[in-house]
């Protein structure tokens, strides 16, 4: 009987690790008034104060893809960066006061993360991120 519940127990924690991490990425942060939200095609990050690490996981439907960051920060500076499966890549980077309209284009179908990470505190913040297909003119 010990011997069963040790070989489960050994079976629930390499099952444990092995989904929590297969994207790599995870969320490690201190915030104060955050909001959160994530579904397939959009994500947003509003706060009053943020130090660390937000993951979003948004899906890409097409072979063109487009990744978009929109948003503002009063102080503090981060990084926003998508791993669509070619490792991390900066998108974009916010400085104290900034407006961001950024995007990259091109990026294959599947799983696109988004990675934002902080240099310290960072003050009312409020960012959109979403994903759509590439327009491309003739």
């Amino acid at each position: 009987m010990k011997k069963a519940a040790v070989v489960i127990l050994a079976f629930l924690l390499l099952a444990t690790s092995c989904l929590s991490a297969c994207s790599g990425y995870a969320s490690r942060y201190n915030a104060m008034g955050m909001v959160t939200s994530n579904t397939a095609h959009e994500a947003s990050l509003k706060f009053n104060s943020l130090q660390g690490t937000v993951v979003f996981r948004l899906k890409a439907d097409h072979s063109l893809n487009w990744v978009r960051c929109e948003g503002s920060m009063e102080s503090g500076s981060l990084s926003v960066y998508y791993d669509c499966g070619r490792g991390k890549e900066l998108l974009v980077e916010v400085n104290e006061g900034a407006e961001v309209n950024s995007s990259a284009s091109l990026l294959p179908e599947g799983v696109i993360y988004i990675i934002v990470e902080t240099d310290g505190v960072c003050k009312k913040g409020d960012f959109r991120f979403s994903t759509g297909i590439t327009d491309i003119q003739y």
